[in-house]
């Protein structure tokens, strides 16, 4: 907000193309290409960190742009060479760039020229295996050379280096229809957000098969106002759960049809309710007006009646306590008296 109501005074023209973040001091070398000042700049120390530091900043920035080309480029040729479907990389980025130098070198000798790879997705990281669960295979980033990686390969049965390919393109292809099915699903019900992956960990086609099934209601569904609501698909609960406070709902992913639509309904309800200012009774059902008056007049006897029934729960509790301390008191009484006869 500071730097907001400044910008003018700040020389705004002088840094407009460079990314700043704030933190604790004024710093060009943490992240190169970016600029760190402290939440609490000054104006004249900001200008003269700003005048003395643009022009590295930038220089930085467009090493760090041509490091990332040749980076995407390198990965690019890779995936080329060998008939990658996918070449992801988790390593840090200065293992990630002397690995896939030595690999870029490598695949242009002609080494891995027979390995069936074609549409495959091969992971760098941390050692070599292969997932057939997750249709990948897995690259030590610190292989030596393409010795190493020829055994590996040798040692791993062709047959499933090509299944784990034409799994990959199965799950791409399930991906994608979950993603347009949930984009469907969206539409129809008209929810803020749909969100199919923080609250479940099951494989694509699960997920498609629930919404699926989700997106026949929907129509029905949008009767009862999700307009303001986040849905989730949710692993994590076996019922519907509408947490209408917070506008969130989580939908597990074998919900039945009769809960679905009692608990959107009861939320739609009491949200009217609220909005009209009238009440529920016991069902979750709007209490007609003509009888307003005798509920609520029902309700305070029920309200009253409860609080006299706890309250008398609450002596009887404290008449039983001072009794076990009067038999505790009795017992260590006893006990002395014995040990005083011996």
């Amino acid at each position: 907000e500071k730097m907001k109501m400044s910008i003018q005074e700040l020389k705004f023209h002088l840094w407009s193309d460079i990314p700043i973040i704030f933190g604790k001091r004024y710093d060009i070398e943490s992240m190169k290409g970016v600029m760190m000042v402290p939440f609490n700049f000054d104006k004249e120390r900001f200008i003269k960190f700003v005048e003395e530091n643009a022009d590295t900043v930038r220089e930085f920035a467009e090493d760090t742009q041509k490091e990332v080309d040749d980076f995407e480029s390198r990965v690019e040729h890779i995936k080329d060479k060998l008939l990658l479907d996918m070449l992801t990389i988790t390593v840090p980025a200065k293992l990630a760039n002397a690995c896939t130098d030595r690999l870029k070198e490598i695949v242009d000798q002609g080494a891995l020229k027979n390995v069936p790879l074609k549409g495959s997705h091969v992971v760098i990281g941390e050692q070599f295996y292969i997932d057939m669960n997750n249709a990948c295979i897995g690259i030590a980033h610190d292989f030596k050379d393409a010795a190493e990686l020829e055994r590996f390969f040798d040692f791993v049965n062709p047959e499933n280096i090509q299944e784990c390919a034409r799994k990959n393109v199965r799950d791409k292809d399930v991906i994608q229809a979950v993603n347009k099915e949930a984009a469907e699903v969206l539409g129809r019900m008209g929810c803020v957000e749909l969100n199919i992956d923080d609250h479940c960990q099951v494989p694509p086609d699960l997920k498609l098969k629930c919404l699926k099934r989700l997106r026949d209601y929907c129509v029905m569904l949008r009767q009862f106002g999700w307009d303001q609501y986040r849905v989730y698909l949710s692993d994590e609960v076996a019922n519907v759960v509408i947490q209408r406070d917070e506008k969130i709902a989580h939908i597990p992913l074998e919900f039945t049809e009769g809960d679905l639509f009692q608990k959107a309904s009861r939320a739609d309800t009491a949200e009217r309710a609220e909005l009209e200012g009238r009440q529920l009774d016991k069902e979750g059902n709007i209490v007609p007006e003509e009888f307003a008056d005798i509920f609520k007049f029902q309700s305070q006897i029920e309200s009253q009646y409860n609080e006299e029934i706890k309250r008398v729960q609450q002596q009887k509790e404290g008449e039983l306590r001072k009794l076990r301390e009067i038999e505790e008191q009795e017992r260590t009484m006893a006990a002395q008296k014995e040990k005083i006869l011996r």
